[in-house]
């Protein structure tokens, strides 16, 4: 509620020093249109992290064993836990949907230098986000070129 307070406070101050209302709204625009830009690049560098993780693991076998709960500051999720010769390891993400997990199903996993676990979820979620992401990406900047187009 301040951020739009402020907001607003700004337009009512730019439209009494004499700003156009066309103006405001080219750079209103401008600034989400990049703002967007910015998140969807973001998020392309988030799952290419993940890829270049994933890409650098190790095949394993393992067995679904159950849930864990975990709270990491004040947040708190589920998190897969797997059984591979004989160690506990986590799945990276938090927990999906429960019906994809069935304990004691042995299943093909990727094990991190940190002992991380990707499982098809975790697999499917990376190569997924990275092909949208960048799409996202691209879209953006066809609307930032088509912006760019007409402006001119």
């Amino acid at each position: 509620m301040p951020a739009v307070i402020t907001i607003v406070i700004i337009l009512v101050l730019l439209v009494l020093l004499g700003v156009s209302t066309q103006m405001i709204a080219n750079i209103s625009a401008f600034i989400i249109v990049y703002l967007c830009m910015a998140m969807c690049i973001a998020m392309v560098i988030f799952f290419v992290i993940f890829m270049a993780k994933l890409l650098l693991c190790k095949k394993a076998v393992g067995v679904y064993t159950g849930a864990e709960e975990i709270q990491k500051g004040r947040m708190k999720y589920k998190r897969a836990v797997y059984e591979i010769e004989g160690e506990k390891h986590f799945n990276v993400f938090p927990l999906d949907i429960k019906l994809f997990y069935k304990p004691g199903r042995e299943c093909e996993l990727y094990v991190d230098k940190k002992g991380g676990v990707y499982d098809i979820n975790a697999r499917i979620t990376i190569i997924a986000g990275l092909m949208l992401s960048i799409a996202s990406t691209m879209l953006m900047v066809m609307v930032i070129d088509f912006i760019n187009i007409t402006a001119a």
